[in-house]
């Protein structure tokens, strides 16, 4: 008996560890994209796009693992789907082939800094040290300039927002979170995108090995995507085709 109470008593501590990083981990994603920023920031820091063309951008976040992003490519593949990666150096260092097949099948390939760790509220000099590096692989990978950063989890302040700005990097964030990470079921994450999603839109999802859902629901996302008239594309071509890429409204919760 006594050895069951002390197994419960660990399994009961263990729960809550894992609910206290649950909820550590929700409390860094959602609320990053609401963050106010100087005035003077917000030329950089794209949340959508204004734009009368029916044209979404879903964005990926990459920094673990290979099986999930594989998955997806194939998914983006088989609908002849666009769509903007957002990865860490470390990984993409590791997974030069990914970074390739990436590229070639048309994708944009931009970073998420080097590990995923957060940005905000570190000496500059780090801050500017991981893009450049993050950088200078993605570049040597994929033979094209890296453009935008996504600060990971969205978190960031002025000083995140004016390493970007030197290194001439526009920081991306999201109007539409498809929770996908978290995996809540494959039917909630395309019911979420589908729902919710409108012209301009830029869909946060995961393709690290994590988001074990998110290949699943690749098909019902560009299935309902199709059935609204909306094409998924690139960053760059959906701000090619917009009013300027000025940042958009409320990020959607």
């Amino acid at each position: 008996m006594a050895w069951h109470r002390a197994t419960r008593s660990r399994l009961a501590i263990l729960a809550g560890i894992l609910g206290l990083l649950a909820a550590a981990r929700l409390a860094l994603e959602l609320p990053a994209a609401r963050r106010v920023l100087p005035a003077a920031a917000g030329d950089i820091v794209l949340q959508e796009v204004s734009t009368d063309r029916r044209q979404v951008a879903l964005t990926f976040d990459v920094m673990e693992g290979d099986r999930v992003v594989g998955e997806v490519l194939d998914a983006l593949a088989r609908m002849r789907a666009r769509a903007t990666f957002f990865v860490t150096g470390a990984w993409a260092r590791d997974h030069g082939g990914l970074v390739g097949r990436m590229a070639r099948d048309g994708h944009q390939v931009e970073t998420l800094g080097w590990r995923g760790t957060p940005l905000a509220g570190r000496p500059q000099r780090e801050v500017l040290q991981e893009l450049r590096e993050s950088r200078a692989v993605l570049q040597r990978q994929t033979g094209r300039p890296v453009r935008f950063l996504r600060p990971p989890a969205g978190d960031h302040d002025a000083g995140v927002v004016a390493a970007a700005r030197q290194e001439g990097l526009r920081v991306v964030l999201w109007s539409l979170d498809s929770h996908d990470w978290t995996n809540p079921g494959v039917d909630y994450i395309v019911d979420r995108v589908t729902g919710r999603v409108r012209p301009g839109s830029v869909v946060l999802l995961s393709a690290s090995d994590f988001a074990l859902q998110t290949p699943r629901a690749m098909p019902g996302i560009l299935e309902g995507l199709a059935r609204e008239g909306l094409r998924p594309v690139t960053l760059d071509a959906l701000l090619q085709e917009g009013q300027g890429g000025a940042p958009g409204g409320t990020p959607a919760p």
